[in-house]
C-alpha cells in the first residue's frame, strides 16, 4: 500500500498540466539552512509587506519570500537545532505582519517576538503564558492574539511597533472551551474566528473580547480556518476529510461541504482567484476548490504533494505556496483560472 501511494504521489508531481484536472508544481524553492528538514507549522502571505512569511522551525529563522523574484531573506534569533526529528514544536512556528514588522512565535522558547525585516533583527520579545500555537495581529486594536490550546484560551498582547521603543505587553486572556484551533481575523465585521476541537466554530468580538457566536461546523476533528472577508465566508477544515463553508453574515449558516483527502489541515484562500486550497496529508494531495458567489465549494483540481505537506499560503499573484517539511523547502503552484 505504501509503495502504491508513493507511486501515485510521484506520478502526480511529475505529470504535465492537464486542463482542469491538475495544478502542476511550477517551482521548488529551497530555504537556506533547511536542507536537514524544517518543522513547518504555519505559513502566511503578508499583503502589506508583499512577502510569504515562513517560520523556519528547527533552523532558528523566519523566512520572508518575495513571490515575484522568489528571493529569500531571513531573520535569525529563534530556537534552533542541528537535527530535524519531525514534529512542529521547535523554534519559530507561527508569524503575522504587524505595522511593517512581523510577530513571531517561538514555541520552544515560549516567547512572542517582534522582528524588523529591514534590519533582520528581533527588536522586542516577551514570554507567553503557556504553550503557543498561532499568532494573528488585530490591527485596529494594536493587539497580538496568541492561541494557547492546552489551556483553552487566547492570550492577548498590546503591541507597540514604534521603532524607537517597540514592545509587547500582556493585556488579557480569552477563554475558549475545547479549543482554540487556528485563528482568523475579520476586520470588516470586527470579529475573530477560531475552531473548537469538535463540531464548532466560534466568533469573538475583537473590541470586547466577548464570544458572539458558536456555529456548528460538523467536524469530528476541526483544524484550520480561512476567511473570505469580502463575502463574509468562513472556511473550516475537518481532519476526517472535508471542508465546510459558513456564512458569517448570517450567524454561521452552513453554506457548503466539500469532500477532500483525509488529513485536511491548514487552509489558504486566494482573494485574487476566489479559490480555496486544502492540503491533505493522508493521500499527499493539494485540492483547489472554487468558491461560488453563494458560498458553494466546487472542485477545481488536485495535485500531488510530498508527505507531511500540511500547510499552504496564497499570495496575490496566483501563487500557492506549500510547505515540504522533510526537505526544508517550499513548493510553488502557479495557479490560473479562466474568467
Amino acid at each position: 500500500m505504501k509503495l502504491r501511494r508513493g507511486l501515485l504521489v510521484a506520478a502526480l508531481l511529475a505529470a504535465p498540466l492537464a486542463a482542469a484536472a491538475r495544478g502542476p508544481r511550477k517551482a521548488v524553492l529551497p530555504l537556506p539552512g533547511g536542507e536537514a528538514g524544517i518543522g513547518f507549522e504555519d505559513i502566511v502571505f503578508a499583503s502589506t509587506l508583499g512577502k510569504v512569511l515562513a517560520p523556519g522551525g528547527r533552523t532558528g529563522r523566519l523566512y520572508l519570500v518575495d513571490p515575484s523574484s522568489r528571493s529569500v531573506e531571513s531573520v535569525a534569533g529563534f530556537s534552533a537545532s542541528a537535527a530535524y526529528k519531525g514534529g512542529r514544536d521547535l523554534g519559530a512556528t507561527s508569524a503575522d505582519e504587524a505595522e511593517g514588522q512581523v510577530l513571531v512565535l517561538d514555541r520552544a522558547a515560549m516567547t512572542l517576538g517582534l522582528a524588523d525585516p529591514a534590519t533582520g533583527r528581533v527588536v522586542a520579545s516577551t514570554a507567553v503564558a503557556s504553550a503557543p500555537d498561532y499568532v494573528r495581529y488585530v490591527a485596529p486594536r494594536h493587539e497580538a492574539w496568541v492561541t494557547e490550546p492546552d489551556d483553552q484560551r487566547i492570550e492577548v498582547f498590546a503591541v507597540s511597533a514604534d521603532t524607537a521603543a517597540p514592545s509587547l505587553t500582556h493585556a488579557a486572556f480569552i477563554f475558549v472551551e475545547d479549543g482554540p484551533e487556528s485563528l482568523a481575523i475579520d476586520l470588516p465585521r470586527k470579529r475573530a474566528y477560531t475552531n473548537l476541537r469538535h463540531r464548532m466554530t466560534m466568533a469573538i468580538d475583537i473590541n470586547s473580547h466577548e464570544v458572539t457566536g458558536r456555529w456548528p461546523n460538523g467536524c469530528r476533528d476541526a483544524r484550520g480556518i480561512a476567511l473570505d472577508a469580502k463575502a463574509g465566508f468562513v472556511f473550516t477544515a475537518c481532519a476526517e476529510g472535508k471542508v465546510v463553508a459558513l456564512d458569517a453574515t448570517r450567524d454561521g449558516r452552513m453554506l457548503s461541504i466539500a469532500d477532500v483527502s483525509a488529513g485536511a489541515d491548514r487552509l489558504a484562500f486566494s482573494r485574487t482567484l476566489r479559490r480555496l486550497y486544502v492540503p491533505g496529508t493522508a493521500a499527499g494531495t493539494l485540492t483547489a476548490l472554487d468558491v461560488a458567489a453563494d458560498g458553494k465549494l466546487l472542485s477545481a483540481w488536485t495535485a500531488g504533494v510530498p508527505d507531511g505537506s500540511h500547510c499552504a499560503a496564497a499570495d496575490d499573484r496566483g501563487g500557492v505556496w506549500v510547505c515540504d517539511p522533510a526537505r526544508g523547502r517550499l513548493l510553488l503552484f502557479l495557479d490560473t483560472k479562466k474568467p
